[in-house]
């Protein structure tokens, strides 16, 4: 299966994918994925939301180190997800939801849609411009 690692929750077994996907992730090595397992806490329930919330992925049962997420099923740690906001003080730091960034995302939609109004004006405008379709060789 992969290696057998003893933390303070039990035993886990590291599966290949997940030492593959540490290495391909944080760049690190297989003594400091040792390490992080084995320094690897447990979020509470209210930690767990605020994952939940941060993160693309909804695990059950992770252990969080300083830099990535440990998937655990069936006492197995099947992948690692890096973790997509700076650490600081061993602690993610939330960033507040920024207002202004969806709005100019629907301004961009929109200015988007508009440009290709005009595109498609003005396609329809050189077509009856030009001649009648019938004489296009095919």
């Amino acid at each position: 299966m992969g290696i057998l690692l003893t933390t303070r929750y039990g035993e886990f077994h590291l599966s290949d994918h997940a030492t593959a996907r540490w290495r391909e992730r944080t760049g690190r090595s297989l003594p400091e994925l040792v390490e992080a397992v084995a320094t690897a806490h447990r979020p509470t329930k209210r930690e767990l939301r605020k994952i939940h919330k941060r993160e693309a992925f909804r695990p059950k049962r992770l252990l969080e180190c300083d830099c990535a997420y440990f998937i655990i099923i069936s006492n197995v740690i099947v992948t690692v997800y890096l973790k997509t906001r700076k650490a600081t003080n061993e602690r993610v730091e939330l960033l507040p939801y920024d207002k202004r960034r969806s709005r100019d995302r629907r301004a961009q939609r929109r200015l988007q849609a508009s440009r290709r109004a005009v595109d498609q004006q003005f396609i329809l405008s050189q077509l009856s411009d030009e001649s009648p379709l019938g004489d296009l060789p095919l």
